[in-house]
């Protein structure tokens, strides 16, 4: 079992207001042209990850070698990651990347995301004057922001509920739950932020929860085949399936328990004798998955599911297993293939060990030593325990002040992350070379990944014919009851086409003085939502459990608010290829319409002068069509495509195609010259490139198209 000693640093907070700029800054203050280029590289939806046998894979099925570490913080009460008190975020997380680190597992409470989700902020503890770009940002504002820096250096994350509660010690509590927060508010906080986070692939895992233990004598948690409160296979089960339900790609990371029974047979966890227990570090213990694995959305998502042990050496507790001469092989027999090693060896599934570290002395040196060269010779996935100076019991990868090296235990881990044969490490993101020396998976395996999973349009169904036209002029009559104004229809398509959501304009009539002059009951009240936003009547069911909740206190808003996160608004307002505003994702595939196959065409002659190819024109409009992509993110997968690029066309070539996709038409003389200039006084095609992509002109373009122009 392991107690981890945290020590507190308590820094000054300053408050400010400053807005972040959406690259983020180097320690100087300066935005620099690599972090721009880098943030624009990443593509989103093509780095997401699946399993098969004990194998990691990425979306072409290439193996990836998962290599990370623990910066722990949003756990802990400071609501951002520790050290950041003296030290800044940025260059931080750049120098993670630049030492060959490609997976950065973030500890946080459940408690903190329940506050996030419900509108509430607790300051994030850090040193202003250090982080000026983090000034006026609430805290769920600087976790973003974070991400965003991850994913311009190709550093991906892995999500930890470490505790339910936001404490330093809060770990120590056994279970996913507490007096303070329930097994159901544990459940909510992992829907919130998969949903949140469910199109982002910088968060590529959520690792369920730390460390579930507790010993036969004391409140812990188990591993058999019930529906048990303390069972948390079941819970894990639960845990995965809604965050699957958001996002299906995500991998699903699993830790074991502290103790199984030596029979399960005749003691399935009735005994209260610590002897009749295979007892090992708390989350650890994975002996039941050979009876009793855990199976996601009936068996039909298994291949995301990751199991995670921690292990530790003698240095946090000295286990049975530490006698006196242990060995690689002893370990190996007393501890590790038992309790979890089986499971990679057998080819179930594959191993991240989420935690593993410690002092480098006596003992502790020695089991370190062994477990690193049972990681290398297995190739077994690992965050290292860990990056933070404040760790009591294991100390960390960095000195006091978080941003000196200890060279020495760093030249300890280096061996044991991912590179090639030229020492190059190699990152987890296909387009974003990990920091400065490193390389992309593209660049590794010599192959890109396709955005997203390929659009399978057997089953889709047909797209509303008129789009955003329609669309508003169906709100008029479900909402109130008649046919549109010219003028206020107009209107309303026009703020569409410039970004409102559906959800936003579905609110706009919902909050009219017609639609509240009507003076509907609850009653007429939600027979319009499910009209407006289900397409159909109300199921009585439904409608009473609703009623209900009103009438209990519920408001209108919130009535409302679960109607716009409902699926089936996603897939109602998919049909008409607006973004609904909500926090589901659609279920269903749209056969992409004219427009939108015009739209890709016209890619192909603008950008690369050339018909198109009937297989890449079906996935582009099939993409576009199905929000996997933006007009603004399709445009970039042309001009930075190899095709493209093999071209190798000049400046005024260059800018000549811009014109034509962008603002379609040829460019003005004007023009032409102010961005040759730009161009030849170091400005880069990228920056170009997004000077055109942020014009009028193609916004214009989009919404004629019924394509939506960014995120």
């Amino acid at each position: 079992m392991k107690h981890r000693i945290v020590s507190l640093v308590i820094s000054l907070l300053i408050i400010g207001g400053m807005v972040m700029p959406c690259v983020g800054r180097d320690p100087d203050g300066e935005v620099s042209a690599d972090r721009i280029d880098r943030a624009a590289a990443a593509v989103s939806g093509d780095d997401w990850l699946t399993t098969n046998g004990d194998k990691i894979l990425d979306m072409n099925g290439n193996e990836v070698w998962l290599t990370g570490v623990n910066w722990f913080g949003y756990n802990t009460g400071t609501n951002i990651f520790d050290g950041v008190w003296s030290c800044n975020m940025d260059s931080t997380l750049r120098s993670i990347a630049d030492h060959g680190f490609n997976l950065l597992r973030v500890p946080i409470s459940a408690e903190l995301l329940l506050q996030w989700a419900s509108g509430q902020y607790p300051v994030a503890n850090y040193n202003h004057y250090l982080n000026p770009e983090l000034e006026g940002l609430n805290s769920l504002q600087i976790f973003d922001h974070a991400l965003a820096t991850c994913s311009s250096y190709g550093l991906k994350v892995m999500l930890d509920i470490h505790s339910a509660e936001t404490d330093a010690m809060g770990h120590n509590a056994p279970l996913w739950y507490t007096d303070k927060i329930s097994a159901d508010q544990y459940l909510q906080a992992l829907n919130w932020v998969s949903a949140r986070y469910a199109s982002n692939d910088t968060i590529v895992a959520y690792d369920l929860k730390n460390e579930p233990h507790g010993a036969a004598s004391e409140s812990h948690a188990i591993w058999n085949g019930s529906a048990d409160s303390n069972n948390w296979r079941y819970m894990a089960e639960r845990a995965g399936n809604t965050i699957l339900g958001n996002n299906p790609h995500a991998l699903i990371v699993v830790e074991g328990v502290q103790i199984y029974p030596t029979n399960i047979d005749s003691n399935n966890y009735v005994s209260n004798n610590d002897g009749d227990y295979f007892n090992t570090w708390w989350g650890g213990n994975l002996r039941g998955v050979a009876k009793y694995p855990v199976r996601l959305l009936n068996g039909s998502a298994d291949s995301q599911v990751v199991y995670s042990p921690h292990d530790y050496g003698p240095a946090v507790y000295r286990q049975p297993w530490f006698y006196d001469g242990f060995t690689y092989d002893s370990l190996k027999r007393d501890c590790w293939y038992d309790n979890w090693l089986y499971i990679d060896d057998q080819k179930i599934a594959p191993i991240l060990i989420g935690e593993w570290g410690g002092f480098m002395e006596g003992d502790n040196l020695t089991w370190m030593t062994y477990l690193r060269q049972l990681i290398i010779e297995n190739h077994l996935n690992h965050t290292f325990w860990c990056f933070n100076a404040n760790s009591g019991d294991t100390g960390g990868l960095v000195l006091g002040d978080f941003t000196t090296w200890d060279n020495e235990k760093y030249s300890f881990v280096e061996p044991a992350l991912w590179q090639d044969d030229h020492g190059r490490y190699i990152s987890l993101d296909h387009q974003v070379p990990l920091g400065s020396n490193g390389i992309s998976l593209s660049d590794y395996y010599g192959n890109a990944s396709v955005p997203s999973d390929p659009i399978d349009l057997t089953d889709a169904v047909d797209m509303n014919p008129g789009g955003t036209a329609d669309f508003v002029e169906r709100l008029y009559t479900v909402a109130l009851g008649r046919e549109s104004d010219p003028y206020g229809k107009s209107d309303w398509v026009s703020r569409i086409s410039q970004g409102l959501s559906a959800a936003e304009c579905a609110r706009g009539f919902l909050y009219s003085d017609e639609f509240i002059n009507n003076g509907n009951s609850n009653s007429v009240f939600l027979d319009i939502l499910y009209r407006t936003f289900f397409d159909r009547e109300a199921d009585q069911y439904g409608k009473n459990n609703w009623l209900a909740l009103m009438n209990s206190g519920m408001s209108r808003e919130e009535v409302i608010t679960g109607f716009i996160n409902s699926i089936e608004w996603a897939n109602l307002c998919l049909t008409f290829g607006i973004e609904s505003g909500g926090t589901a994702s659609p279920t269903i595939t749209v056969r992409p319409n004219d427009k939108i196959i015009a739209f890709a065409m016209r890619l192909y002659t603008t950008c690369l002068g050339r018909d198109f190819d009937p297989n890449g024109l079906e996935d582009w409009s099939g993409r576009l069509a199905n929000h996997k992509i933006t007009g603004t993110e399709a445009a970039y997968g042309f001009f930075f495509s190899n095709e493209f690029t093999g071209y190798e066309l000049d400046n005024a070539e260059y800018i000549k195609r811009l014109y034509r996709t962008f603002m379609d038409r040829e460019s003005d003389p004007q023009g032409f010259d102010y961005w040759m200039n730009k161009l030849n006084s170091g400005v880069s095609r990228l920056e170009v490139f997004y000077g055109f992509a942020d014009s009028v002109e193609f916004g214009t373009i989009c919404s004629n198209y019924g394509i939506i122009r960014s995120n």
